[in-house]
């Protein structure tokens, strides 16, 4: 990755080629004003807001790939991405921020980093049949039961036991002396499962010898692994990742196809084989829903999702975000602020909050704060909100995270994802972040059904632009896409493009009525000039790929 500036000859090469550093100090205004020694060179907004969009830096560890791309001139974001232990399939680790100079070696990463997202649980499950699963999560229908001493062996698998409410509990596992995982009888109808979560009474009897095993205590747990595993690509511009080798790359993508298999096909798997283990996901064994995901990291920290679904059975969906995100958080003392276009102020468990502005979440709330048309926090039922944006601050660090849905592909384009969702968005007591791009108003999901999702991830520095709260844009379905938020009156400012787009042809897809701004046209040089005639405003842009 290269920055130049075509009036001055110097040029600075990013630390995601470490050997190429030839920089030795800045000074100036950051974002405006950039004096590199030796020489001087003036640099423009776009190239503060867009510096270095040269490429990417990937690298696998072991099980962990990095993926390490500019996000300011002094700083670079680095993802981790690794393998879930319960289920097996790609997950986000914890991001950070490097020094741009820290070269691309794990080990010297781990010694200056800034790490402020710790996003493991950030992968999408399905609601459906009224229990998460996919991604991270398995059916919440296994019960851990402890029982001291229970003398269970593996030969006691698939054993049948029977509660004080005369309730068959299968044993599908020990997991030591004292712990075991039983999964109670199917009294759904196919295709459709349910199990019962609880046991009634402190003992269950084995209906075969008799036998009584005491019960402590029962707990609901996941029934896991619950994903098989089709395939898993790492590909740097399309060709396989090397192992312990850092690869410069433009585009970086994650492959992934798995099934969520059916519990009640681990049941009857159970059954048909007593005395044995099971492997959970086994080939012969029924699925609910294929999945095939696409990760696309782009330079700046973005990465495009691209997700496809079917159903392989009948299911009641409860709900599906495709994307979620766990609370920026890098210590006590971070101050975390949120933002998400079209809501409306409201009131929840003894607080008022208003998502328009820059709302404070650095305390918990007190109840999930729900939006949806009903509770009068949301602007308009036929465009729900479709971007959520964090920005931590921590002494003089910042750091600021987006995600959000495509508005012309797929099941979130605004008038298809309106009549399919009544509920967009919650944020749970724990303020993580789960969207909703489908949910109940769908109706019946039937088997055949297909479902994609466009959406993204994108981390961004909020000092970027001297007025903007946040400037982010990103390649989305091979169309560059500009996103700008204000919370400020603003006489005039200009909004930059990566430097490769000037001269292209772009429009206006979305403005607030606060937001002036010429309707379409070329990318001038210096960027699109707009005005802020009020204390908020957004606008999108988008530039069309060429035909």
């Amino acid at each position: 990755m290269k920055f130049s500036e075509s009036i001055c000859s110097f040029s600075f090469h990013s630390a995601l080629d470490p050997r190429n550093r030839q920089v030795s100090c800045f000074l100036g205004i950051a974002g405006y004003v950039l004096t590199m020694v030796p020489g001087i060179c003036i640099a423009s907004a776009t190239d503060s807001v867009f510096p270095d969009r040269g490429g990417l830096a990937v690298s696998r560890e072991g099980a962990v790939v990095y993926v390490r791309s500019t996000l300011s001139r002094l700083e670079d974001v680095v993802i981790p991405l690794h393998i879930g232990p319960a289920n097996g399939q790609v997950i986000f680790g914890e991001t950070f921020l490097v020094s741009a100079e820290t070269p691309m070696d794990v080990s010297r990463m781990a010694e200056g980093k800034w790490a402020f997202h710790a996003a493991f649980d950030d992968a999408t499950p399905w609601n459906l049949n009224g229990t998460y699963i996919g991604a991270n999560h398995g059916a919440s229908d296994l019960i851990q039961a402890t029982s001291p001493a229970h003398g269970l062996r593996e030969g006691d698998l698939g054993s049948v036991w029977k509660d004080d409410a005369g309730i068959s509990f299968y044993l599908l596992e020990i997991k030591d002396g004292n712990i075991v995982h039983l999964l109670s009888e199917n009294s759904g109808t196919f295709p459709r499962w349910k199990f019962t979560r609880s046991i009634a009474g402190k003992v269950l009897t084995d209906e075969t010898t008799g036998r009584i095993l005491p019960v402590q205590a029962g707990d609901l747990v996941q029934l896991t692994p619950a994903c098989r595993i089709r395939s898993q690509q790492f590909l740097a511009d399309g060709r396989p990742l090397e192992d312990g080798v850092s690869t410069p790359c433009r585009n970086f993508e994650v492959v992934e196809e798995y099934d969520i298999i059916a519990p009640d096909s681990v049941l009857e798997a159970v059954k048909a084989a007593p005395g044995r283990k099971i492997n959970f996901v086994a080939g012969e064994l029924d699925a609910v829903l294929n999945n095939r995901i696409v990760y696309r990291f782009q330079p700046g920290g973005a990465c495009e999702i691209l997700h496809r679904a079917t159903a392989l059975r009948d299911v009641d969906l409860g709900y599906m975000g495709f994307i979620q995100a766990t609370p920026l958080h890098a210590g006590e003392a971070s101050r975390l602020l949120s933002y998400i276009p079209k809501t409306l102020p409201f009131a929840a468990g003894g607080r008022d909050y208003d998502f328009r502005g820059l709302q404070n979440l650095s305390e918990r709330p007190a109840e999930p704060l729900i939006f949806s048309f009903e509770r009068g926090n949301i602007a308009d039922v036929a465009d729900l909100p479709d971007r959520f944006i964090q920005i931590l601050q921590e002494g003089e660090k910042q750091v600021g995270f987006a995600m959000g849905y495509s508005l012309f592909r797929g099941t979130t384009k605004p008038a298809v994802r309106a009549a399919k969702t009544g509920s967009p968005l919650f944020i749970h007591t724990t303020r993580k972040t789960y969207p909703a791009a489908v949910d109940g108003k769908a109706g019946t999901v039937t088997a055949g059904d297909d479902f994609e999702c466009l959406a993204y991830r994108q981390y961004f520095d909020p000092r970027s632009h001297p007025e903007a709260t946040c400037l982010y844009g990103h390649m989305q379905d091979g169309d560059y896409i500009l996103y700008a938020d204000f919370h400020r009156p603003v006489e005039k400012t200009v909004l930059p493009f990566p430097r490769e787009l000037c001269g292209k042809k772009f429009e206006v897809i979305e403005q607030s009525d606060s937001i002036e701004i010429q309707i379409g046209g070329e990318v001038p040089a210096e960027g699109v000039e707009v005005a802020v005639r009020g204390e908020r405003g957004s606008v999108l842009l988008r530039i069309r790929r060429e035909p």
